[in-house]
């Protein structure tokens, strides 16, 4: 038997014992295609509301004609709790979320402060609430968004001086003040349908000048008026549930 014989006798061997183990195999079973885990989307409307701490802060700049005729200067800071709403829309292209947002919030910020010039007058200065339109930019990992935002911004204020230690009558000015508003938070959709977010915004408002003609030259000018304000929001999206699967 020559080599060829044997070489070509041992691959039909192995060929044949291949083809009968081959056979005594289990079937494979088919292939299935899993599918990818769908992304939660922000994309869609919202309402929702928050609650939160401010601080409005503002300089009174007056030349005081009693007792004596001179000009004053003094800062205020005020603080208490805000609370409200607001509804908005967003837009999600990849990570990239566009939104615009109206809040409107209630405040109890109040502060009565000597004036430091007259002994035993006071100065009182009110926010009873305040109302933004912004526009948001954010970064969206799934469920988590970080964002910016930034608009217009009003307040409503009141201001009095008390002057009874000197024998005058109290006067109060009311006014809305207009301004901006620059800041930024952090939201998570903890469901389909809900989501929480903190926030931190800084307002600020024009100078404006006021009549108190009993206990001034006749007006006081109100310069470097600010409000901050720390929230803690809820929003309900209004197409959760069929976001929550639209992008993969």
């Amino acid at each position: 038997m020559n080599i060829k014989t044997v070489l070509l006798s041992g691959i039909c061997a192995t060929a044949l014992g291949a083809s009968a183990l081959a056979a005594d195999l289990p079937p494979r079973a088919p292939y299935i295609a899993v599918p990818p885990v769908p992304q939660f989307s922000w994309s869609g409307c919202y309402v929702g509301g928050n609650i939160g701490y401010g601080q409005a802060r503002r300089n009174w700049n007056a030349t005081v004609t009693t007792p004596s005729t001179f000009f004053t200067s003094q800062g205020t800071n005020a603080g208490g709790f805000v609370g409200g709403g607001q509804l908005g829309c967003d837009y999600q292209m990849g990570n990239w979320v566009f939104g615009i947002e109206g809040m409107f919030d209630g405040s109890t910020i109040n502060k009565t402060s000597g004036v430091n010039a007259i002994p035993g007058a006071t100065l009182t200065d009110k926010v009873g609430s305040f109302e933004t339109a912004t526009g948001r930019i954010g970064w969206a990992i799934d469920r988590s968004l970080f964002y910016v935002k930034g608009g217009a911004a009003w307040e409503q204020t009141s201001g009095t001086i008390n002057g009874a230690a000197l024998g005058l009558a109290t006067e109060t000015h009311s006014a809305t003040n207009g301004g901006w508003v620059l800041g930024g938070g952090i939201e998570y959709a903890f469901a389909p349908q809900w989501s929480a977010k903190v926030e931190y915004d800084y307002m600020g408002f024009g100078n404006r000048t006021v009549g108190y003609p009993i206990t001034t030259a006749g007006t006081v000018q109100f310069t470097n008026q600010s409000l901050q304000t720390i929230l803690v929001g809820l929003n309900y999206r209004f197409n959760g549930s069929a976001a929550a699967g639209a992008r993969y």
